[in-house]
């Protein structure tokens, strides 16, 4: 695997400071605003149930650059280093975005989860 991170899995690599969407509210985890709806519907489309939400603090942003997205956020090592902002709409110009600057694809998305796993299901990406 050493390798294929281009980095040696003993050694953090340099990572940014990065930090969600100021305008980033969490889903699930208790009542929801009439404003989260769609976002959980969304949600529910996509199989996301309330635990998964919260077990990777899924959110959404309804205002500002990320409005109109799930956001999913990225950890490395027990460190926020991205996150994917997916349109919930079909008429969405641009489907993903990513944090501007970030090396997206520097990270596998759910890494620190897998560590030990017997099995490993791997899929395309978290959107």
């Amino acid at each position: 695997l050493d390798s294929f991170f281009r980095v040696p899995l003993h050694r953090e690599p340099e990572v940014a400071t990065i930090e969600l969407p100021r305008e980033f509210r969490k889903l699930g985890g208790g009542p929801e605003s009439f404003v989260a709806q769609p976002y959980l519907k969304y949600a529910s489309i996509r199989n996301l149930d309330e635990e998964i939400l919260q077990r990777y603090n899924i959110g959404y942003c309804a205002t500002g650059f990320y409005a109109g997205r799930l956001i999913v956020p990225v950890y490395h090592l027990g460190r926020l280093v991205s996150f994917v902002a997916r349109a919930i709409s079909k008429k969405a110009d641009t489907k993903i975005l990513t944090p501007p600057g970030n090396e997206q694809s520097s990270y596998c998305y759910n890494l620190d989860t897998i560590w030990g796993a017997k099995e490993v299901l791997v899929v395309e990406g978290v959107s």
